[in-house]
C-alpha cells in the first residue's frame, strides 16, 4: 500500500523539474495526480505514461496568473475527479537575472510575484470550499532557500523576495485553515540543475569571469556552487523534493502545519 493511495493530488508546474518529480512521487505513493502546467504537451505525455496514466491521472493546461485558467481547471479536475485532497503550489519564474537592483524593472516585479506568490491565493481560494466542506486537506507551496538569504541574492532581487512571501503566506493559510483540519506548509529546496539555474549559471558566467574563465560549461559552475555552499557536497533532484513533498502529504503529517522544510542538502544549517 502506497502512503497516498486514493488520494487526489493536484501540482501546478507539474510538467518540469520539481513538478514532475512531486508527481511521480505522488504516483508511486498510489494518488492520482492531476499535472497542471502551461507546457501541456510536456504534460500530457508526463501523464499518460506509467503509474500516473496507471493512477488515472490525467494533464490540465493551466496558467497560475489568470483567474479563469485557474477556476477552469479546478472544475474540471472537481468534474473528473470529484475533490482534490492535495494542492501542491509548484509554478514559478525566475523572470529577469542580475544585478544591480535597478535591472529589475516594475514590470519584472509585478509579473514574478504574479506567478510565484499570488498565483498561491489564487488557487487556494478556487478550492476554498473544496477543503473547508471536507474538512481535511494538505496544501504544500514551494519556496527556495534564498527566502532564508542564502543563495545568489544579488543575482534575482525579485524572485528572492517573492518566496520569502510564500513562506510568509503559508504562515497565514496555515491558521486560516486549520480550523477545518488543512495543513499548510512550504518546502525550500536547495540547489538543483534545472533551467532556471542553466539561466543563472550564464549569467554568472558573465558577471564573474574572475571565477569562471572562458570555456567553462555551465554545469561544472553550478557544481561549483554546489561545492562551496552545501555541507553534503552533492546537489538536489526533483525527488528528493518529491519525497518531502509525499511525508507533508501523507497521514504521517497530520500535526505538522504552517512550517518551512528545507530540502537543500544542509545550506541553511551554515
Amino acid at each position: 500500500m502506497g502512503q497516498l493511495d486514493g488520494k487526489v493530488a493536484l501540482v501546478t508546474g507539474g510538467a518540469h523539474g520539481i513538478g514532475a518529480g512531486i508527481a511521480t512521487c505522488f504516483a508511486l505513493e498510489g494518488a492520482t495526480v492531476v499535472v497542471a502546467d502551461l507546457d501541456i504537451k510536456v504534460a500530457r505525455a508526463l501523464s499518460e505514461g506509467g503509474l500516473l496514466a496507471k493512477n488515472h491521472g490525467f494533464a490540465l493546461e493551466l496558467d497560475v496568473t489568470s483567474d479563469a485558467s485557474v477556476q477552469a481547471v479546478v472544475k474540471e479536475t472537481l468534474e473528473k475527479v470529484g475533490r482534490v485532497d492535495i494542492l501542491v503550489n509548484n509554478a514559478g519564474i525566475a523572470g529577469e537575472i542580475g544585478d544591480p537592483f535597478l535591472l529589475n524593472t516594475p514590470d519584472n516585479w509585478l509579473k514574478v510575484y504574479n506567478t510565484n506568490t499570488v498565483s498561491m491565493e489564487r488557487t487556494v481560494r478556487a478550492l476554498w470550499n473544496n477543503f473547508t466542506t471536507m474538512r481535511s486537506g494538505r496544501i504544500i507551496n514551494i519556496a527556495s532557500i534564498v527566502a532564508h538569504g542564502h543563495g545568489e541574492l544579488k543575482m534575482k532581487p525579485a524572485y528572492n523576495a517573492s518566496k520569502a512571501g510564500v513562506i510568509a503566506l503559508t504562515k497565514v493559510l496555515a491558521i486560516q485553515l486549520a480550523p477545518y483540519n488543512v495543513t499548510v506548509n512550504s518546502i525550500s529546496p536547495g540547489l538543483l540543475f534545472t533551467g532556471f539555474w542553466q539561466h543563472l549559471g550564464e549569467q554568472l558566467k558573465e558577471k564573474r569571469p574572475e571565477q569562471y574563465p572562458p570555456g567553462t560549461e555551465t554545469y561544472d559552475v553550478f557544481l561549483k556552487r554546489v561545492k562551496e555552499l552545501v555541507p553534503l557536497g552533492r546537489q538536489q533532484h526533483p525527488h528528493d523534493i518529491g519525497w518531502a513533498a509525499v511525508f507533508l502529504a501523507s497521514d504521517r503529517a497530520t500535526n505538522i502545519t504552517g512550517i518551512d522544510v528545507p530540502v537543500d542538502g544542509g545550506v541553511l544549517a551554515r
